[in-house]
């Protein structure tokens, strides 16, 4: 979220596979805080919460980035941010967890793809 300027997919790679090393140092910190959140109502509403933060600053760099020229104009902001939030936190709860390095790797690869698929990657027409 802090990166400026143009973005590339093999730097998106370096950024999700140093995202991977954090999220495995906390992956069962994270796991139950995720599991807790379902029928915890605290627990909901600090994880949530600092979902929410990745989300407001993912949705400012969107901003920037489309004000730059470096992001698709014709997203929403906002909308964007949620859903990538919510699909990169089940990712990691669901198919980095439980995977073996080259897995890893193959999930990172396809992680990046589709964020810059998703919000940096020129027009096709």
């Amino acid at each position: 979220m802090d990166l400026d300027g143009a973005v590339t997919e093999a730097a998106l790679v370096e950024i999700f596979t140093d995202l991977v090393k954090t999220y495995r140092r906390r992956a069962k910190l994270l796991a139950a805080l995720a599991e807790a959140s379902v029928y915890d109502p605290g627990v909901r509403e600090e994880f949530h919460g600092l979902l929410t933060v990745g989300h407001v600053e993912l949705a400012k760099h969107i901003r920037r980035a489309q004000d730059a020229g470096g992001a698709r104009a014709d997203i929403d902001p906002e909308s964007t941010a949620a859903w990538l939030v919510w699909m990169v936190e089940r990712g990691l709860y669901q198919q980095i967890r439980p995977a073996g390095p080259a897995q890893t790797r193959r999930h990172v690869a396809a992680l990046a793809a589709i964020i810059w698929h998703a919000l940096y990657a020129p027009d096709p027409r």
